[in-house]
């Protein structure tokens, strides 16, 4: 689901002037939103003046978010021909889970002793209220808050960092696999996996961790090979 920041939206409707810090944040975040939705679709060519004119901004911040971007291999600025939307290959996948399959059954374990119980049972009970498919936007939110208060957690900033540029990845495979059908029950080891936590049994919350990456592995590769 694609958006301008109202904040941004209402400025540039009224005309006043945006410092240009600003319009390279709001630049980097709108690209990389449609970047990460697959609203630019991997393997597309991205022109710079379209993106000047589609944002109502000049060259400046834009080169400057595209340079942001390439670094975090979103995208790659191919000097006279345009911007190359990366693309997204079943190694991609298979590295992405793999990276992820390590990290992550660590990372809860190094956490663990950092969490909140007060945390824990807010993920908890948003975890047991039922969505509707309309809203299943909402379940993706929580996946991301969920993984992404873990990684911040573990107490170790170059792990934090890493799992974050993994979740970007993790968020194109997801949109561009449409691979959203997992949410539902993966809603369910989310809650064991809280349980887990709440109780102290880190190793236990370690095991369920793996599982659950697994589980969204196969998920993927089952709907990029059909």
């Amino acid at each position: 689901m694609s958006f301008v920041p109202f904040f941004y939206c209402y400025l540039l409707k009224v005309g006043s002037a945006m410092p240009t810090i600003d319009l390279k944040t709001f630049a980097y975040t709108s690209i990389k939103e449609k970047l990460l939705h697959c609203d630019y679709e991997p393997g597309s060519v991205l022109n710079e003046t379209a993106l000047c004119e589609e944002l109502k901004i000049s060259r400046t911040p834009i080169r400057e978010a595209l340079n942001r971007l390439s670094q975090e291999n979103l995208i790659q600025v191919l000097p006279k021909k345009g911007i190359l939307v990366s693309n997204i290959t079943i190694t991609d996948v298979r590295e992405m889970y793999q990276a992820r399959k390590l990290l992550e059954p660590f990372i809860v374990k190094e956490a663990g002793p950092r969490l909140t119980k007060k945390r824990l049972l807010e993920f908890k009970k948003r975890c047991e209220k039922s969505i509707p498919p309309a809203q299943g936007f909402l379940l993706g939110e929580l996946d991301t808050d969920l993984h992404m208060y873990l990684a911040d957690s573990c107490g170790n900033k170059f792990l934090t960092d890493t799992m974050h540029k993994l979740w970007d990845q993790n968020t194109r495979i997801q949109f561009y696999s449409n691979d959203f059908t997992r949410f539902d029950s993966a809603q369910g080891e989310h809650i064991e996996l809280l349980d887990a936590l709440l109780d102290g049994q880190f190793d236990q919350a370690a095991d369920i961790m793996k599982r659950h990456v697994e589980n969204c592995m196969n998920c993927s590769f089952q709907r990029l090979t059909n």
